[in-house]
């Protein structure tokens, strides 16, 4: 793509998997969900201009707060049953602003290996 000749650009935020809410954890999970919001948004209003916005939503991601125990309870929840790698996410971000994506925008991706998937049960 050439950069010089056409309006474009690529945002990608980031949220989690618990967007929702739950209690005692009131602000960061508003704080997330509230990401989502401003993320459809600005993709209506900066469409015309080219750019892409668009939100990665993590499951459980070890990157160090997820302790043995944790991890144990958390993998049979997991229909890949790991736990999530920040190499995972860092995949989904670039998949985001790369020009496969240069159709998509205002989405949500969940990125958890099928974590908190809702199966109608």
């Amino acid at each position: 793509m050439n950069m010089n000749n056409k309006k474009w650009g690529r945002i990608i935020n980031i949220s989690a998997d618990c967007a929702w809410g739950s209690p005692g954890e009131v602000s960061y999970r508003a704080s997330k969900y509230a990401i989502e919001s401003y993320s459809r948004s600005a993709a209506a209003e900066l469409g015309p201009y080219g750019i892409t916005v668009n939100v990665v939503s993590p499951g459980p991601i070890q990157t160090g707060y997820i302790s043995p125990e944790l991890e144990k309870s958390l993998i049979p929840e997991i229909p890949l049953r790991r736990i999530g790698k920040p190499e995972d996410i860092a995949k989904a971000v670039l998949f985001f602003t790369s020009e496969q994506a240069n159709w998509i925008t205002g989405q949500l991706l969940f990125v958890y290996g099928g974590h908190r998937m809702a199966l109608g049960q």
